[in-house]
């Protein structure tokens, strides 16, 4: 069994210098899991399918997926499009 890689994760997508190690990637064969704070909020595939984990909302930890999904799949989530998401649901975006 392959062992997961954690990383921190750190911003790109806007002008902030660090996210503190508030926030890390865990990397598993299949993708790629966001950890904010100690929650494990989403997931996206390698073949770049979103899943939404975690039904709760901050505005730093928005940051942190919108940064993620930047990152990943090439483009920032935004406020309203997680608040509209199901959980544990797979979506293309």
């Amino acid at each position: 069994m392959t062992k997961a890689k954690t990383y921190k994760l750190n911003p790109v997508y806007d002008n902030r210098k660090s996210f503190y190690n508030k926030a890390s990637v865990i990397e598993t064969k299949n993708g790629f899991y966001l950890k904010s704070y100690e929650t494990i909020v989403c997931y996206i595939s390698k073949k770049g399918l979103f899943k939404k984990l975690w039904n709760g909302y901050s505005a730093t930890t928005q940051q942190h997926i919108d940064d993620f999904c930047y990152q990943k799949i090439g483009k920032p989530l935004g406020k309203k499009q997680w608040e509209n998401l199901k959980t544990n649901k797979y979506y293309s975006l």
